[in-house]
């Protein structure tokens, strides 16, 4: 049983009254159900609790010597790695780190540490990696409007889509083929995976995503530590972004209780 993890604390609830019980992703993108005995601190001694939200932990187990059927693990020892210095202090950047948690909890898989389970296992590894580096530059780039909090969102949402494999095709309309330099109005089609060119469908409802493409092009080739704010996409294009992740997966906006207040 491996008995030493490290990962981002993604969800937290209170178990009696000092105790906490919280959800870590792990490093290799799989979350894990840890129970922190006198995790909310205080007592006697007044102790402080590093168990914040967003969080990254070291966590050693208590070694147990019958099978764990819970899913439940129970931590011996833990201590901070990472914390994030100003997001608490911004609501908007608070309520969108709670939104990129929302989006992970649909999207990692539960991970067994009984057996022979293989922590470099990297099949979802992508989702840790890009839920860090999305703290590390949300707690260098507080939102002061909330135009920047829709496009940070717009960049969490285009990194896990190329991690997951799935991102909008934009080279090409997914309707006749032709070249989208050639095309001057488009719009994003979750149900044929990618962009069209607007002439192609009447429906006048539809946004125009031009510049969605241009920014979901710029997403694709840069790192998140190289992200610049210069390229401002709208609420309406993120609106169109989140509703082409939700259809990939079947979801339905009522799950995430963040977005209507980041959104």
């Amino acid at each position: 049983m491996v008995t030493k993890i490290e990962g981002i604390l993604i969800s937290k609830m209170a178990y009696q009254e000092r105790h906490i019980i919280g959800k870590i992703l792990l490093r290799n993108g799989q979350t894990l159900n840890c129970l922190f005995y006198g995790g909310k601190g205080g007592g006697r001694y007044k102790k402080g609790t590093v168990l914040e939200l967003g969080n990254m932990l070291q966590i050693e187990l208590q070694v147990s010597g019958r099978g764990n059927n819970s899913g439940l693990h129970r931590a011996k020892e833990w201590k901070r790695m990472w914390s994030h210095l100003k997001i608490r202090g911004e609501y908007r950047a608070f309520y969108l780190m709670c939104l990129y948690f929302e989006l992970i909890l649909k999207l990692a898989p539960e991970a067994s540490l009984d057996g022979d389970y293989d922590l470099h296992n990297e099949e979802h590894e992508g989702l840790f990696r890009i839920l860090s580096n999305a703290l590390v530059y949300l707690d260098s780039n507080i939102p002061g409007k909330d135009i920047a909090t829709i496009n940070q969102l717009g960049v969490f949402l285009g990194k896990i889509l190329i991690v997951l494999g799935i991102y909008p095709r934009i080279d090409n309309c997914v309707l006749s083929g032709i070249s989208l330099d050639q095309v001057q109005s488009m719009i994003l089609m979750p149900e044929h995976g990618g962009m069209a060119d607007k002439m192609s469908v009447n429906d006048g409802k539809n946004i125009d995503c031009t510049l969605l493409r241009k920014f979901l092009k710029m997403v694709w080739v840069t790192p998140y530590k190289n992200i610049e704010n210069n390229l401002i996409i709208s609420k309406n294009h993120v609106d169109e972004l989140f509703s082409f992740f939700c259809y990939q997966f079947q979801f339905e906006r009522r799950f995430f209780k963040s977005i209507n207040v980041v959104l």
